[in-house]
């Protein structure tokens, strides 16, 4: 029995040999702590209670660089939200954190502070982003 199909008459009832199936999605927040979670669901006539997971740092941020004259600014940019899918707004960049380039081969790390770092960097330097070291406030990192 799932829950698609139509109650029509009350309380859903099992036969013998047949299973239910439920399903819970989280979409956490930036914001949440790291750690161990578990779904618990409760009703009238029962609970269910999921296997503990883990909730890990994001790999998905992508961080920008942009030149403006003899600086750089880089911006860590979160995953965009997914029509009717995600249901949380979230900020598209994150206000606060490091931010990672290489400058002609050498790797620069600088603070983000209201949602940019801002790197020295002569004219005509090679600039690439170094996305795995850099992350925001809350330990979700560059991919």
């Amino acid at each position: 029995m799932t829950d698609a199909r139509p109650k029509l008459d009350g309380i859903p009832r099992f036969r013998a040999g047949e299973r239910g199936a439920y399903r819970a999605t989280w979409e956490p927040s930036p914001r949440a702590p790291l750690g161990r979670y578990r779904f618990l669901i409760t009703a009238r006539r029962y609970r269910l209670a999921s296997r503990p997971f883990r909730l890990r740092p994001a790999h998905s941020l992508k961080e920008t660089v942009r030149r403006s004259g003899a600086e750089l600014v880089v911006r860590l940019a979160y995953p965009a939200a997914r029509r009717e899918v995600d249901f949380t707004g979230r900020p598209g960049h994150a206000a606060r954190g490091r931010a990672a380039v290489a400058v002609d081969g050498r790797e620069i790390t600088a603070p983000i502070r209201g949602g940019r770092a801002r790197i020295a960097a002569r004219r005509g330097a090679r600039v690439r982003p170094v996305p795995a070291a850099a992350r925001d406030a809350y330990g979700n990192r560059g991919g």
